[in-house]
Parts: C-alpha cells; sequence; structure tokens
C-alpha cells in the first residue's frame, strides 16, 4: 500500500491532502512524508508509525504469499490446504489494499474448497467471507472515488 492511501485509510490525511503533498513532491523533490509535516499534517512521529504499519503489511503479505508457495510445493495447486493458504493472504491482502488481487484469490480459493470440502465446509465459509470483504471494499473505494471527484453544481 503506498503511504498516501495508508494515511488516508487511517484518516491520518485527506485525500487533498496528499494530493497536495505529491504535487509538492513533483514540483520540490523530496519525500511524501517530509511535505506532510511542513504542511502541518502529520507529526514525525505520526509519519514513524505509519511507516512502520506500512512496512508491517508488507512483510505479512511476503509472509503469507511464501506460505502459499509452501503450500503449492508439498501439496499441489488444488488441495485444500493449498486453497485455505491463499484465502489467508487474500484476508492480508486486503489490509492492504490491494483488493482486486485479493478478490481474485479468495474467489480461486471458494471454487477450490467448494469443490473438495464442500460448500458447507468451514474452510469454504471462511473463505466466502473473504470475497465478501474484499467485494465490499472494492464498491467502498468505487464510493469515495465517485464521491471525491463530484462535481457540485451552484445553487440557484
Amino acid at each position: 500500500m503506498l503511504l498516501g492511501e495508508l494515511l488516508v485509510a487511517q484518516g491520518l490525511a485527506t485525500a487533498g491532502e496528499v494530493r497536495n503533498a505529491l504535487a509538492r513532491q513533483e514540483r520540490y523533490g523530496g519525500r511524501i512524508g517530509e511535505h506532510l509535516i511542513d504542511m502541518g499534517v502529520l507529526t514525525k512521529e505520526m509519519l514513524e508509525a505509519a511507516l512502520r504499519r506500512q512496512y508491517e503489511q508488507a512483510m505479512a503479505i511476503l509472509a503469507r504469499e511464501d506460505l502459499l508457495a509452501r503450500s503449492r510445493r508439498r501439496h499441489g495447486d488444488d488441495h485444500p490446504q493449498t486453497h485455505r493458504q491463499r484465502s489467508q493472504l487474500a484476508s492480508v491482502l486486503i489490509t492492504g489494499s490491494h483488493l482486486t488481487e485479493a478478490l481474485v484469490h479468495a474467489q480461486r480459493a471458494v471454487v477450490g474448497l467448494a469443490g473438495t470440502l464442500g460448500p458447507e465446509h468451514l474452510w469454504t465459509k471462511q473463505a466466502e467471507q473473504v470475497v465478501a470483504d474484499a467485494a465490499a471494499a472494492i464498491e467502498g473505494l468505487k464510493f469515495h472515488s465517485e464521491y471525491e471527484n463530484r462535481t457540485i453544481a451552484p445553487a440557484p
């Protein structure tokens, strides 16, 4: 997840403030976090905490990707354990705002788990919830984007 996205998601900055910081970065160089501090949006401590969170999310995704790769090697691509790992990776991807990728992994997990363990199995139900979570996050993002890009008609 990009730092600006993370800051907006955590409510530490608005999308407009991030856009302003990006414009300053493009014009003057430097780092977006430094510009947000200069603009009075963040403190140094807030930036450091956000950078730590960004790093932790990236490491969580890498760890889950590794577990999925190990399961593929050990069990094969269509084994229930591999599909479960795929679903768990999707869940972590949602927290990192990799929503489309999360939805693809979760949907594949549901199909695989339903086919091998059945639609009523706990793992299948969990994967279905991850699909719902990813779809809801994508819808929320679309709504947020449409809301930010709306034009307001002048009052009569």
